[in-house]
């Protein structure tokens, strides 16, 4: 019924600006409303093809007048619709013409460089073009200093770090991704603050092995990403301070960064990462008072990814065999024998 509604709705608003942009003699009204709502119809919708077309209609029209700013705004929009339907180089052309004319508009207007710069920076790093990105974040970061935006400031900093890591300049990302971190948290958390500055910390520290670093430092961002309610990317820094106290043989430590991985992702991480926290639980098993715990938890990582289809008959076998193991570390050698 919705779905007719909107088919509907969409007819009569591209009915509506056909009219208007037909014939002089047949137009009657400004084409503009019905463009807009029905370039945002498409986008609530899901049928974004279709939303830059409108919007590539809508860019044109004002390109018939003489108004930078509507211009300038209008080929943002078109550019973010470009972006959504993973067409990057025209999405890219979109936003540099964007800035291009928003930068001959009087700041008095209201133009802000930093909406489409970002989207610039983000288009940029999904082509690949990380160099450029990184420059990119660095305006976007300069123009939220001077705004005072420590949220976004802090975004644009992690976003920077990110595009550096991707150049190999893991000491520049770290740098850059700790000023991100402390000027989310000083002098008090940003509200709605990023949580990628402390993803990336977690993870650049942990692929160069810095595992000192990281344990010293990774319960403080560990908890950060708590306090912001995010407990998918509290899940996955937990299991990366996990990784790091195996690697220095911290059994005690080892548990128990794998249980806060598996408390905080569970219904809020994909089945596989959880099954492979729950397979890493039955894993840390030493001690005969501890198999029912981890017979427990391999037996939930294979249900995992078994249902609703296998996911990974491999990862099946190898929980399969680390629930043959607790069995006989608990003293069941027959229970042992039957898996």
């Amino acid at each position: 019924m919705q779905s007719r509604f909107n088919e509907a709705v969409c007819a009569a608003l591209r009915e509506s600006c056909d009219l208007a942009l037909g014939p002089p003699a047949l137009s009657g009204h400004d084409p503009l409303p019905a463009l807009t709502e029905l370039a945002e119809l498409h986008e609530n919708t899901g049928a974004i093809e279709e939303a830059v077309g409108v919007r590539s209609r809508i860019v044109d029209h004002f390109k018939r007048g003489d108004d930078g700013l509507a211009i300038a705004v209008a080929l943002e929009r078109l550019a973010e619709a470009l972006s959504e339907a993973d067409r990057l180089s025209e999405a890219r052309d979109a936003y540099q013409e964007a800035i291009d004319v928003g930068m001959q508009v009087s700041p008095a207007e209201g133009w802000v460089a930093t909406v489409p710069l970002t989207g610039l920076a983000k288009v940029q790093g999904g082509l690949g073009s990380h160099a450029e990105a990184a420059q990119l974040w660095a305006r976007v970061a300069q123009l939220r200093r001077q705004q005072g935006d420590r949220r976004n400031l802090s975004y644009a900093l992690a976003a920077q770090a990110d595009a550096l890591k991707d150049l190999g300049r893991t000491d520049d990302a770290i740098s850059l991704a700790r000023e991100s971190a402390r000027v989310a948290l000083d002098p008090v958390p940003c509200r709605l603050m990023s949580v990628v500055p402390f993803l990336l910390l977690a993870t650049l520290h942990a692929e160069r092995e810095d595992w000192d670093t990281l344990l010293l430092d990774g319960p403080g961002w560990l908890d950060a990403v708590l306090r912001s309610g995010d407990h998918a990317h509290a899940s996955y820094i937990a299991a990366i301070l996990w990784r790091g106290a195996s690697a220095i043989g911290d059994h005690a430590m080892q548990k128990q960064f794998v249980r806060r991985a598996l408390e905080y992702g569970r219904g809020h991480v994909p089945r596989d990462h959880q099954a492979r926290l729950l397979l890493a639980l039955a894993e840390s098993v030493e001690e005969p008072g501890e198999c029912d715990e981890g017979i427990e938890a391999a037996e939930e990582a294979i249900g995992l990814w078994m249902r609703p289809s296998p996911l990974r008959d491999e990862q099946i076998e190898v929980a399969i065999r680390e629930l043959a193991r607790l069995h006989e570390l608990r003293g069941d050698a027959t229970q042992a024998g039957q898996l």
